[in-house]
C-alpha cells in the first residue's frame, strides 16, 4: 500500500514511539492486537465512508484524528475531526491528544458514549428505515 506524502508529513514530528501503516489487510485479531497499544490514530481517508476505523477506535479507546467525511469520525470524535485535506489541522489536533491528557480523556469518554449509536440493532434499524425506502426498497427485504 503506498502511503500518500502528506499522511506521512502529518505524523512527522509527533512524539510517537511507532507509526503504523499498512494495517487495513490485516486480519481483524492482528489488526486490533496493533491498534490497542496506540496513542492514537490518524486516519485521513478522503472518501466519503461510515468509517469503520472510528468504531474500532471508540472500542479500543484509542482517539481517532480523521476527516469530516468520514461519519463515525464526526459522530464518534468531533473534537478530533479536520475539514477534508487540512493536514495541518490534522497535526495541530494529534498534538493536542498527545500533549493534553485531559483532553485525551475527554476524546475517548465522548466517543465510548456514543458508541451504542453503532450498536447491531441500532445500525440495522438505521439501513432499514432510512436507507432501503429511499433506494426503493422495502423494510421486508431484511430477515
Amino acid at each position: 500500500m503506498k502511503i500518500n506524502k502528506n499522511i506521512l508529513e502529518t505524523a512527522s514530528g509527533l512524539p510517537m514511539s511507532r507509526i503504523i501503516r499498512d494495517i487495513a489487510p490485516l486480519p481483524w485479531e492482528e489488526y486490533h492486537k496493533r491498534l490497542v497499544p496506540c496513542r492514537l490514530m490518524i486516519n485521513l481517508n478522503n472518501q466519503y465512508t461510515f468509517g469503520r476505523a472510528g468504531i474500532d477506535c471508540a472500542i479500543t479507546r484509542v482517539p481517532m484524528v480523521g476527516y469530516d467525511c468520514v461519519e463515525t469520525a464526526r459522530e464518534l470524535f468531533p473534537e478530533t475531526t479536520a475539514p477534508v485535506h487540512d493536514y495541518v489541522k490534522a497535526k495541530e489536533i494529534a498534538k493536542k491528544l498527545l500533549n493534553e491528557p485531559g483532553f485525551w480523556k475527554e476524546v475517548v469518554s465522548y466517543a465510548d458514549s456514543k458508541l451504542s449509536n453503532y450498536s447491531y440493532e441500532n445500525c440495522r434499524a438505521a439501513f432499514s428505515e432510512g436507507i432501503l425506502p429511499e433506494i426503493g426498497l422495502g423494510r421486508n427485504i431484511i430477515p
